[in-house]
């Protein structure tokens, strides 16, 4: 018989995983009306993986915190959301601004009520960057890398290592440097039939084109697979 799936919810790392090691075949013979993703940052290239495979699926990542529930959703094919979001929010009770480079809210809906007492702002701890018409998520400020005198973004280092042909699922962490305060190593799982050796070697040559040197991991390894935390999220700051 034949199961149909009308709504489905994940987080990114989660979807990555089913996209790369489940059955594209059995996926799209579900034909789900609506995918949404939430928990983590969404790339662009996540998202247009999963309209390959959904072509007909209502796509959308809703943004949320513990403290305060819902507060926006974004359903346009992109990553980030709209920058006319800071002056008109598409939730009603919900406000947003961005305050050296941390996204705040206030919200006047359910459990925001601890959070924002008085009508003060919420910080967040989620960074983003305005480019152009867009505000774009970079991280969360605890996941920042110190190297040197650079604050790194381990999500931006990691959308380059799945730029590479074979690299299925990537994570960037940080490894003690007594003489710059930290360096980046980078674990790796590898698409199906992938040699591990070659695809160590592809991408350290496609870092060394297309990052700064402080931004290069110095230890990639390549891993069965990733560990992801009980709510599905990358489990970040695994030491080395």
């Amino acid at each position: 018989a034949e199961h149909r799936i009308d709504f489905v919810s994940a987080t990114p790392s989660f979807w990555r995983r089913l996209l790369m090691f489940g059955s594209i075949e059995a996926l799209r013979s579900a034909r789900p009306q609506h995918l949404t993703l939430g928990g983590e940052p969404v790339t662009d290239e996540l998202l247009q993986r999963l309209r390959d495979v959904f072509p007909h699926a209502r796509i959308t990542h809703i943004y949320a915190t513990s403290e305060l529930g819902r507060c926006f959703a974004v359903s346009d094919g992109r990553a980030g959301f709209p920058a006319h979001y800071l002056e008109h929010s598409p939730e009603k009770g919900v406000e947003m601004r961005v305050v050296n480079g941390e996204l705040q809210l206030k919200s006047s809906n359910g459990a925001s009520s601890v959070a924002c007492r008085g009508g003060d702002w919420f910080a967040t701890g989620d960074l983003v960057e305005i480019t152009g018409n867009r505000v774009i998520f970079r991280g969360r400020s605890t996941e920042l890398i110190h190297v040197g005198g650079h604050k790194i973004h381990p999500s931006e280092v990691e959308t380059v290592l799945r730029e590479v042909a074979g690299v299925a699922e990537a994570h960037v962490y940080p490894i003690d440097s007594a003489l710059v305060g930290s360096l980046l190593g980078a674990r790796i799982t590898p698409r199906p039939g992938i040699d591990a050796r070659a695809l160590e070697r592809s991408v350290r040559a496609h870092c060394a084109r297309r990052l700064s040197p402080y931004q290069r991991p110095r230890i990639v390894d390549v891993v069965d697979c990733l560990e992801l935390s009980d709510a599905h999220k990358l489990r970040r700051h695994i030491a080395a």
